[in-house]
Parts: structure tokens; C-alpha cells; sequence
């Protein structure tokens, strides 16, 4: 009868265990977009942003697009993703962190310019029918509103 209710108990807290708890949620659905937007403190913290220069960065629908240029030479092989701090200035208009992470290992000394889109849904918030969004090293907030 004990092996019975150690059964029952061992079945109890494998079923209410959560083996994702600890990870950022990440979107799986780009929609229309480029790429979905990475939701990381760490990762955030960790992103170099010195090598590139953002020149443009517009909202069209649920998409943020960020046009830049970085030395390279072709850019086919730079590894791009937006990246969030995770957490939200309370502000008249909540605001939310990002950085543009950029991988480039070509040697190449042309300065290549990419147009690349991310999903803004993600950071919709339930309450607010908008949100400005903080890029690191480009002036002003953008506001995206949903």
C-alpha cells in the first residue's frame, strides 16, 4: 500500500512540473514580419551594439523595420536578431528596451546596408493600446501602437 502512495505521489509532481519556467518566451510566428523579437535580460545585456549604425527605423503594422549598415562584404552571412530587456518603464506610455544584435564576421571593408523587420506583437501589452520602444544608439522613441 506505501509503494502505492509513493506512486502517487512521484505521477503528482512529475505532471506539475514546468520544464520551461525559467526560459525567455520567445515568439514562434514571424507573421509578415522578418524575424520574431528575442525576450532575454542576459542576452540584452550581453549585446555588443558598436558594430553597425542604425540609419532608419519605421512601424508598419505589427512590424518594426530597422534599416542599417555595417562593414562587410555581402552582409549573407550576419547573424541579425532584436533583442528585449525583458522588463517595463512605467511611464505615462510604457516603454520597453531593445537592441539590435548583430554577428558579422566578414573582413570585407564595404559598408553594406539590410532592411530587416521584427514582430512587435510580443510586447503588446494588455492594458495600453500603445507602447514606445527605446533602440540603443538611435535618438528618440518610437511608438507602436496596436
Amino acid at each position: 500500500m506505501k509503494q502505492i502512495g509513493y506512486l502517487i505521489i512521484i505521477i503528482f509532481l512529475i505532471i506539475s512540473c514546468d520544464k520551461n519556467d525559467d526560459n525567455p518566451v520567445e515568439c514562434s510566428e514571424s507573421g509578415n514580419c522578418d524575424k520574431c523579437i528575442i525576450i532575454n535580460s542576459d542576452l540584452y545585456n550581453l549585446t555588443n551594439t558598436d558594430n553597425y549604425t542604425i540609419q532608419n527605423i519605421t512601424v508598419n503594422q505589427d512590424c518594426l523595420e530597422i534599416e542599417f549598415g555595417s562593414s562587410g562584404c555581402d552582409g549573407n552571412s550576419w547573424e541579425i536578431d532584436l533583442v528585449d530587456l525583458g522588463g517595463i518603464s512605467e511611464t505615462a506610455v510604457p516603454q520597453r528596451d531593445l537592441k539590435l544584435r548583430l554577428i558579422n564576421i566578414e573582413e570585407c571593408e564595404a559598408f553594406i546596408t539590410r532592411t530587416i523587420s521584427f514582430n512587435l506583437e510580443p510586447l503588446q501589452l494588455g492594458n495600453y493600446e500603445a507602447i514606445n520602444l527605446k533602440i540603443a544608439d538611435y535618438n528618440g522613441l518610437i511608438r507602436y501602437e496596436y
